[in-house]
Protein backbone atom coordinates (compact mmCIF):
# COMPACT_ATOMS: atom_id res chain seq x y z
CA UNK A 1 0.00 0.00 0.00
CA UNK A 2 1.39 3.31 -1.41
CA UNK A 3 0.07 6.65 -0.18
CA UNK A 4 0.53 9.85 -1.92
CA UNK A 5 -0.15 13.32 -1.96
CA UNK A 6 -1.45 15.97 -4.44
CA UNK A 7 -2.50 19.18 -4.28
CA UNK A 8 -4.26 21.12 -7.15
CA UNK A 9 -6.25 23.88 -7.80
CA UNK A 10 -6.96 24.07 -4.25
CA UNK A 11 -7.97 20.33 -3.72
CA UNK A 12 -5.77 17.89 -1.31
CA UNK A 13 -5.89 14.32 -2.80
CA UNK A 14 -4.39 11.65 -0.97
CA UNK A 15 -4.03 8.53 -2.87
CA UNK A 16 -3.69 4.78 -2.09
CA UNK A 17 -1.95 2.74 -5.02
CA UNK A 18 -3.20 5.59 -7.52
CA UNK A 19 -6.66 5.40 -6.33
CA UNK A 20 -8.20 8.49 -4.39
CA UNK A 21 -9.23 7.78 -0.57
CA UNK A 22 -9.78 11.51 0.65
CA UNK A 23 -10.19 14.86 -1.44
CA UNK A 24 -10.10 18.27 1.01
CA UNK A 25 -11.38 21.21 -0.88
CA UNK A 26 -11.35 24.18 0.56
CA UNK A 27 -12.22 28.12 0.11
CA UNK A 28 -13.25 30.87 1.44
CA UNK A 29 -16.44 32.70 1.12
CA UNK A 30 -17.05 35.99 2.99
CA UNK A 31 -15.13 35.37 5.89
CA UNK A 32 -15.30 31.71 6.57
CA UNK A 33 -13.33 28.97 5.56
CA UNK A 34 -15.63 26.15 3.72
CA UNK A 35 -13.87 22.35 3.42
CA UNK A 36 -15.72 19.63 1.83
CA UNK A 37 -14.84 16.04 2.89
CA UNK A 38 -14.86 13.10 -0.09
CA UNK A 39 -14.05 9.61 0.91
CA UNK A 40 -12.75 8.30 4.19
CA UNK A 41 -11.46 10.01 7.19
CA UNK A 42 -9.03 7.23 7.93
CA UNK A 43 -6.31 6.61 10.70
CA UNK A 44 -3.63 7.27 7.53
CA UNK A 45 -5.73 10.24 6.44
CA UNK A 46 -5.80 11.53 9.80
CA UNK A 47 -2.61 13.87 9.61
CA UNK A 48 -3.62 15.96 6.70
CA UNK A 49 -6.92 16.39 7.67
CA UNK A 50 -6.23 17.18 11.14
CA UNK A 51 -3.42 19.52 10.55
CA UNK A 52 -5.28 21.89 8.22
CA UNK A 53 -8.60 21.73 10.69
CA UNK A 54 -6.60 22.26 13.75
CA UNK A 55 -4.21 25.15 11.98
CA UNK A 56 -7.47 27.26 10.84
CA UNK A 57 -8.74 26.51 14.43
CA UNK A 58 -5.38 28.01 15.93
CA UNK A 59 -5.58 31.30 13.92
CA UNK A 60 -9.16 31.63 15.15
CA UNK A 61 -11.32 31.31 11.56
CA UNK A 62 -14.79 30.13 11.02
CA UNK A 63 -14.88 27.01 9.61
CA UNK A 64 -17.93 24.84 7.94
CA UNK A 65 -17.21 21.38 7.58
CA UNK A 66 -18.93 20.05 4.85
CA UNK A 67 -19.10 15.76 5.56
CA UNK A 68 -22.11 14.95 2.82
CA UNK A 69 -19.84 13.11 0.77
CA UNK A 70 -17.69 11.13 3.65
CA UNK A 71 -18.63 7.47 4.15
CA UNK A 72 -16.19 7.14 7.10
CA UNK A 73 -14.19 8.95 9.64
CA UNK A 74 -12.06 7.24 12.15
CA UNK A 75 -12.24 8.21 16.25
CA UNK A 76 -9.01 9.63 15.68
CA UNK A 77 -10.58 12.39 12.83
CA UNK A 78 -13.41 12.64 15.31
CA UNK A 79 -10.96 13.79 18.02
CA UNK A 80 -8.81 15.65 15.59
CA UNK A 81 -12.59 17.75 15.44
CA UNK A 82 -12.74 17.88 18.71
CA UNK A 83 -8.81 19.30 19.47
CA UNK A 84 -10.32 22.12 16.71
CA UNK A 85 -12.86 23.24 18.63
CA UNK A 86 -11.03 22.76 21.70
CA UNK A 87 -8.50 25.68 20.34
CA UNK A 88 -11.55 27.74 18.72
CA UNK A 89 -12.81 27.78 22.60
CA UNK A 90 -8.89 28.51 23.86
CA UNK A 91 -8.55 31.71 21.33
CA UNK A 92 -12.44 32.54 21.56
CA UNK A 93 -12.67 33.28 18.24
CA UNK A 94 -13.68 31.65 15.16
CA UNK A 95 -16.57 28.91 14.91
CA UNK A 96 -16.65 25.01 13.64
CA UNK A 97 -19.41 24.26 12.47
CA UNK A 98 -20.57 20.49 10.90
CA UNK A 99 -22.75 20.33 8.11
CA UNK A 100 -24.22 17.54 5.97
CA UNK A 101 -23.10 14.82 8.48
CA UNK A 102 -24.38 11.06 7.70
CA UNK A 103 -26.02 8.86 10.11
CA UNK A 104 -23.51 6.49 9.93
CA UNK A 105 -20.71 9.18 11.32
CA UNK A 106 -23.24 11.15 13.33
CA UNK A 107 -23.65 7.80 15.30
CA UNK A 108 -19.57 7.17 15.83
CA UNK A 109 -19.34 11.02 17.11
CA UNK A 110 -22.90 10.17 19.62
CA UNK A 111 -20.63 7.00 20.62
CA UNK A 112 -17.70 9.10 21.26
CA UNK A 113 -19.95 11.79 23.51
CA UNK A 114 -18.24 13.91 20.50
CA UNK A 115 -21.89 15.08 19.14
CA UNK A 116 -22.57 17.54 22.43
CA UNK A 117 -19.06 19.17 22.05
CA UNK A 118 -19.91 20.09 18.27
CA UNK A 119 -22.08 22.44 16.67
CA UNK A 120 -24.26 21.12 13.57
CA UNK A 121 -25.61 23.17 11.18
CA UNK A 122 -29.82 21.98 10.85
Amino acid sequence: MRIERKVQNGVLSILEDGKPILLITEKEENGTVNIAIEGSLKSDTVHDFSDELIALATLGADIRLDLSKTDYASSACIQAMITAQQRIDGVRKGRLLLCGVPKQILDAMDRAGASQMLEFEE
